[in-house]
């Protein structure tokens, strides 16, 4: 077998080991309820922190990462990140994160079955805090303008609705109306933040930076 680039193929598969391994310890964690309730609130935590310093850096002029003059991306929101696409992924991952335990508390305060638009009204304390956390994290994702990080972010939201219809907690009604207005408010961000991230959908810079010849070559 070759490889256009045999180091970075070894470098590859390390990654994708990793990646394999970090899964192996959050599907052994997440067996345990309470272990798992916790797990997701350090990983929705720590992107909410991450891109709230994000924004408070690219709205006081995007010049540095932590110490550092910046040296890349200076039109887009990285946080402590050097690529945008490393920090869309952060807080990708963090906001759906934010999502499942938005429609904890939504459960755990209410009761999903007196219906989605009258309980509102009645959330407290960590619901509203892990909505706040989840506007941050959508804020920063949009102004990372990055496709990729976006994309993989909305597929993330769309498995965890599935999961949740799935797993039967809740009436699928219910959960059809949760995913309807994660969709809309979606929405409603991305009109407000995301024109950098929707120039960039329209521009047809991966023809031009020669990307698919490289996708073409390697397949």
């Amino acid at each position: 077998m070759r490889s256009l680039d045999p180091m970075a193929s070894v470098t590859g598969v390390m990654r994708l080991g990793a990646y394999a391994a970090l899964f192996w310890i959050a599907l052994v964690v997440g067996r345990d309820a309470a272990r798992a309730h916790t797990l997701l609130w350090t990983l929705a935590g720590a992107a909410g922190l991450y891109s709230a310093y994000g924004l408070v850096v690219f709205w006081s002029g995007n010049q540095t990462i932590l110490w550092h003059e910046k040296w890349a991306y200076g039109d887009a929101l990285t946080s402590t990140f050097v690529n945008r696409n490393s920090l869309a992924a952060w807080a990708g991952l963090g906001a759906v994160a934010a999502l499942a335990l938005v429609w904890e508390e939504i459960v755990r305060a209410t009761g999903i079955e007196r219906g989605l638009f009258r309980i509102v009204g009645q959330l407290r304390g960590r619901a509203f805090l892990s909505i706040v956390v989840l506007l941050v994290m959508g804020a920063a994702l949009l102004f990372s303008h990055s496709r990729g990080g976006l994309l993989a972010t909305m597929v993330g939201v769309a498995v965890l609705v599935l999961a949740l219809a799935v797993n039967g907690r809740g009436r699928l009604r219910s959960i059809a109306k949760f995913g309807a207005v994660v969709l809309l408010a979606g929405g409603a961000l991305f009109v407000a933040s995301g024109q950098g991230t929707a120039s960039r959908i329209h521009e047809p810079d991966i023809t031009g930076s020669g990307r698919l010849n490289l996708w073409r070559v390697t397949v």
